[in-house]
């Protein structure tokens, strides 16, 4: 099994929240067998990954743009400017709003 390409797969779909099932069929492998394969190798789940991507996309744009929050929290994938709030937080250690003053 090829997990540079899953992750590939991962970080081109950053902005979105593929199902297991989705990538299971794209890559024609078992749901269990990439997420035990992915969490080995990366040290993270899939969601954790995704997570982490969709923040350090989310930190350029709450730096280098003067976008509402909503509007960063939605083109992130996040499902709510409050759900993104509390995964930026847990990832940086800031709100959004705080990093966006320093």
């Amino acid at each position: 099994m090829n997990l540079k390409y899953h992750k590939q797969l991962l970080e081109h779909q950053w902005n979105q929240w593929p199902s297991l099932n989705q990538l299971s069929d794209h890559v024609n492998v078992h749901p269990v067998t990439i997420s035990s394969f992915f969490n080995h190798y990366y040290h993270l789940t899939i969601s954790d990954f995704l997570r982490v991507i969709k923040v350090e996309r989310a930190l350029l744009m709450v730096q280098n743009t003067s976008k509402p929050l909503t509007e960063i929290a939605q083109e992130c994938g996040f499902s709510d400017q409050s759900h993104f709030t509390r995964v930026f937080k847990s990832k940086t250690g800031f709100l959004p709003k705080q990093y966006r003053r320093i």
